[in-house]
C-alpha cells in the first residue's frame, strides 16, 4: 500500500477525475434513494466504511489495534491488514420517505 504513490504526484486533472468519479457515485446513490431501492417497505439503509491508517509520510501504519482501543466502539472492527479497519453502522430508517 502506498508504494506506487509518489508524494506530490497528483495534479489538478487527478483531483478533477476523482471528483467526477465521486459525483457519479453520489448520483447513483441519489437514484437508488429516489427509486426507493432500499429494504422496502421498511426503507432502511446501513453503512460500511473501510479506513486505511497512514502516517504523515503516506506509508501504512500498522496500528489498528491501538486505534480500536482508543475508539472503544463496537461499530469499529479490524479488517484484513494491521493498517486498516472498518466501521459498520446498523441499518436505520431513511428520513423523509
Amino acid at each position: 500500500m502506498g508504494e506506487k504513490v509518489v508524494a506530490g504526484a497528483l495534479d489538478l486533472s487527478d483531483r478533477q477525475a476523482y471528483r467526477t468519479k465521486l459525483n457519479r457515485c453520489l448520483e447513483g446513490l441519489g437514484r437508488l434513494l429516489e427509486e426507493r431501492r432500499f429494504d422496502r417497505p421498511r426503507n432502511l439503509m446501513g453503512l460500511e466504511i473501510e479506513l486505511n491508517l497512514a502516517g504523515s509520510d503516506g506509508m501504512p501504519r500498522m496500528m489498528n489495534q491501538q486505534v480500536l482501543q482508543r475508539i472503544a466502539s463496537r461499530d469499529f472492527q479490524t479488517e484484513l491488514g494491521m493498517f486498516n479497519l472498518e466501521v459498520n453502522i446498523v441499518p436505520h430508517r431513511l428520513g423523509g420517505r
